[in-house]
């Protein structure tokens, strides 16, 4: 070591004599590697431009680079937060540098931080090296790595809770949903918690952001969203149940203590809690600057590489966005206008703005619903509020817009099979169920008349026994007006009565082998036998 030192000192000498003679800085290079001195350009740089001549030892000493922000306001405000976070486990130095974003950059001061988020992290280790600040060690969970690029475009998104308590004592509430594969986040914070329909409708909204329907949900179990679980079988809340088959989107609930499925979607409050509000805490955060604040913090972090992914989720977004299902107005929307009621005239079209669009025949001289959403008219049916059809709304005048299958002529292939069931399985409740089968199914009566007719034929059942059937279909609040349903119903009730037919044989087999004949007498001798005791007693 002594002497790689004294070969520095020497090294620097021979520059430093080179400087002195006024040799060019190239030529004074070029002499020491001709004579076999080994030296590199930017080495050969910091001997030919130090103002004197170090010592052996301070030219062997690590070189050490300037910390971009250890200067003020910088270094004060890190110091600062780090001290007043000094007992919070959970501080992350992401959420420091998004603060140091808001306060400098976000404000005009500067156009950008003089360094990175890994500077800052380095930053941060160097100040505790120096024992200036004390830290907390983080402590982290090992987990099985997640091939996000397996996942299709366009498929998921996740969607969690989370609270923060704040110094003052109240809790800012949130809703976090994440479009799985660009990592697009979206963030809605209240003061309150979420009911069903305040969460619907941060959902739609969510989609509006990014401009259209994923295909799945995946969540947690959540009330306002899931009512119940029971053998696997999961019950969402009749709001949530309405959204999804509104928005034709499938659910994906997470089973509880199982961290490969739950653990991705709890990231999300997580990322939330970590890069948001830890280093805010402190800093005297209220509910109406979080509110405030968090939408521009969405912002930033969708405009800005996410770690450990290594993209920019608003760029991935737009490589996303052609997957995505195109957007279809909500019941729940906040965003659009409310119901209006349309009458559906003799020849299956509505009116707006004095031009015709058409629904399908069926509708004829009946009420619908209506929204308008942007440029499309969406029609819904009055009772369940299900999306009916769509229409591209016309800038022209007194036009008729119809669509193909509206224009189709009502098929009657289904009144073949009506009329055989009539004739074939006449029975008191057999007209009612098929007018029901006939209403449930516009679309498919053919299909499902036909299902039921050779289901019959193969079962062969007597007409009291299928009147019991049928009535217990057409029984209020029950409606079994499916070829499924219908079946489930026959062959349950079916096994109750050869379960009493076996108890009936049971009975006449045991009469038969052990034939009791018993007496049959008038009820004189009854009566004649009770006087008798009772002159005796």
């Amino acid at each position: 070591m002594r002497q790689v030192q004294l070969h520095k000192a020497m090294l620097m000498q021979e520059v430093q004599q080179l400087k002195s003679a006024n040799v060019p800085k190239i030529e004074a290079y070029r002499r020491l590697n001709a004579e076999a001195k080994k030296i590199s350009w930017p080495t050969f740089l910091k001997y030919y431009n130090a103002d004197e001549m170090p010592s052996a030892k301070s030219i062997s000493g690590n070189y050490e680079k300037q910390k971009v922000f250890d200067v003020e306001p910088f270094r004060k405000e890190i110091i600062r937060c780090l001290e007043a976070n000094i007992d919070n486990k959970d501080l992350k130095v992401s959420s420091i540098y998004d603060l140091l974003e808001e306060l400098y950059v976000d404000s005009g001061c500067y156009t950008a931080l003089p360094g990175s988020e890994q500077t800052l992290r380095n930053y941060i280790h160097f100040l505790k090296a120096k024992g200036i600040v004390k830290l907390q060690e983080p402590c982290f969970r090992e987990m099985d790595y997640v091939d996000e690029q397996a996942i299709p475009y366009g498929e998921q998104a996740q969607l969690d809770y989370g609270q923060e308590l704040l110094e003052d004592s109240s809790i800012v509430h949130f809703i976090a949903l994440e479009l799985r594969r660009s990592r697009f986040l979206y963030v809605q914070p209240q003061d309150h918690p979420f009911t069903a329909e305040e969460s619907v409708a941060a959902i739609y909204n969510f989609m509006v952001r990014i401009g259209g329907r994923f295909k799945m949900l995946v969540i947690d179990q959540d009330r306002c969203l899931v009512y119940e679980q029971k053998y696997g079988e999961i019950t969402p809340t009749r709001v949530f149940k309405d959204f999804l088959l509104e928005q034709e989107v499938s659910l994906y609930v997470c089973r509880t203590k199982d961290p490969q499925t739950k653990g991705q979607i709890e990231d999300l409050v997580k990322y939330v809690k970590s890069n948001y509000f830890s280093a805010r805490l402190k800093d005297g955060l209220s509910i109406e600057k979080a509110i405030a604040g968090i939408p521009k913090w969405c912002d930033r972090k969708n405009n800005a590489i996410r770690l450990p992914f290594h993209r920019i989720p608003s760029l991935s977004l737009k490589e996303e966005a052609p997957y995505l299902k195109p957007l279809v107005a909500s019941h729940y929307s906040e965003l659009s206008c409310p119901y209006n009621i349309n009458s559906v005239d003799k020849l299956g079209y509505i009116t707006y703005l004095s031009n015709k669009y058409s629904v399908p025949k069926i509708l004829r001289n009946t009420k619908v619903r209506t929204k308008v959403y942007g440029e499309r008219l969406y029609v819904y049916e009055m009772e369940t509020d299900r999306l009916i059809t769509e229409h591209v709304i016309s800038d022209q005048q007194n036009r008729i817009i119809a669509k193909e299958e509206h224009k189709r002529k009502e098929s009657v292939s289904w009144m073949e099979y009506r009329d055989k069931l009539l004739m074939e399985f006449s029975c008191e409740h057999m007209l009612h169920f098929i007018n029901g089968v006939l209403k449930e199914n516009p679309r498919y009566r053919k299909e499902q008349l036909r299902g039921i007719y050779n289901f019959l034929l193969a079962e062969h059942p007597s007409l009291v026994f299928l009147d019991k059937v049928l009535a217990f279909c057409v029984a209020d609040h029950i409606w079994r007006y499916h070829v499924s349903e219908f079946e489930e119903v026959f062959d349950s009730m079916k096994k109750e009565v050869s379960k009493d037919e076996s108890i009936d044989k049971l009975q006449q087999s045991l009469r038969d082998k052990f034939p009791i004949e018993v007496e049959a007498r008038d009820c004189a001798s009854y009566a004649a036998r009770v006087r008798q005791l009772t002159m005796e007693g």
